[in-house]
This record gives structure tokens, sequence and C-alpha cells, in this order.
């Protein structure tokens, strides 16, 4: 079947128009980007805030921990926050237990990022000796008390008793590196479920809590 003469003049047209556009577009150049630029983004982007979407998520999910007790008798003391991989959940936490509806309660952040390229197999115990010698949580008083005490409140109004935070913002960093770290994650876990005197804040990259999760049922 052929073309019908119009139309055949127009497919022409229209094809030569796209060889003529083509030829006057210009060869694609690249060119590395100068070694202090370079440095000087990389440094912009890694001091670049949180995004205050996520930290505000943290902070009410904090505070809804806090106030929901499902059982008088089982008193909830830990949150883990989950991030991806590609994630740091450390600024995201810095950044969340400062927001106003945390901002009454004492937090204390255990860390060991100093050591950790140097003495991966140390992380953990580091860790375990920097709760061990944690202080005593001060007395706070309870929102009931008499005398007058700031009261913090979940997003649906309910009174939570002043406590103090502990954050660990990195779980991961405490295992994934070495085989030491699983040896005594397990032991390090029962001693955080067993200290009631504080609440525990852990983040944690996604992959290695599952991870976690399918060796020790740290859940």
């Amino acid at each position: 079947m052929s073309v019908p003469a119009p139309i055949a003049q127009l497919q022409d047209t229209i094809s030569g128009w796209f060889r003529d556009r083509a030829a006057d577009r210009p060869e694609p150049t690249r060119q590395d980007l100068p070694a202090e630029a370079e440095r000087s983004l990389k440094n912009a982007i890694a001091e670049l805030p949180p995004h205050p979407t996520h930290c505000k998520a943290v902070a009410e999910a904090i505070v809804k921990s806090l106030a929901a007790q499902p059982d008088e008798s089982e008193e909830r003391n830990a949150l883990v926050v989950l991030s991806t991989p590609a994630e740091s959940l450390v600024p995201i936490l810095q950044v969340a237990l400062q927001q106003p509806e945390l901002a009454d309660l004492p937090v204390v952040t255990l860390d060991s990022f100093a050591s950790r390229a140097i003495q991966p197999a140390a992380v953990l115990t580091e860790l375990r000796q920097a709760i061990d010698t944690l202080p005593v949580p001060a007395s706070l008083p309870r929102p009931d008390a008499q005398a007058e005490t700031v009261k913090v409140a979940d997003p649906d109004g309910s009174a939570i008793a002043p406590r103090e935070i502990a954050a660990i913002p990195a779980l991961s960093e405490c295992f994934v590196r070495c085989i030491e770290g699983m040896n005594g994650i397990e032991a390090l876990w029962t001693t955080l479920s067993r200290d009631t005197s504080r609440f525990w804040v852990v983040g944690c990259n996604q992959w290695a809590w599952n991870y976690l999760e399918r060796t020790t049922r740290i859940s």
C-alpha cells in the first residue's frame, strides 16, 4: 500500500527537521569538578540539617511511647527508631531530642564513634562501660506532685511523668563491623530492658536490625 504523496512529503519534512536539530546540537562535554569545589560541596551537604519533618515525627513517637503504658506490671522503657541504610539517624535524633515536646526532659547520649574505625571490636565494650558508669538519674518530680513541676504532654493532651532519656543513636555500629559485637549485643539489650530508671531511645539501620532480629529474636 503506497503512502499518499502529501503524507510522504510531511514525513520527509519532519524527519529532516529532526536531523537538522540533531546536527545543530553541540556535542556534550564532560569535565571533572575541581577538587576544592568538590570538597566544598561535600562539606556543605554534610552540614545540612536533617529534615524537620523527620525530627518532628521521631519526637512525637518518643512522646507517645513515654505516655503509653500497656500494663501496670510492664512499664515500657525503650523505643527503637529504624532508618534506611542511606540515612544517618544520629543528626535526626539529636534534633528530635531538642524538640519543644521533649525540651524539659534530661537527655544523656551514649556514643563510641571516635574509636569505631580504629578498634571496631571495642565499640560494644566501650558502650557497656558508658552505660555502667552512668550516674543514677536525679529524682524527678511526678506530674501529680504538690510542688510546681513542668508537665510534658503528648499530642492528645495526656500528661507524661518527667523521666531521663538515654539515647544510643546508632546501635548497628556495635555489632555489624565485627563478630564480637554479636556476642554481647543480647546481654546489652537485657541490661537496657531492666533499667527502668531511664527511657532508652535506640537508633538502628533497618537492615542491621532485621539481621539482629533473625539471629537473636531481640524484639
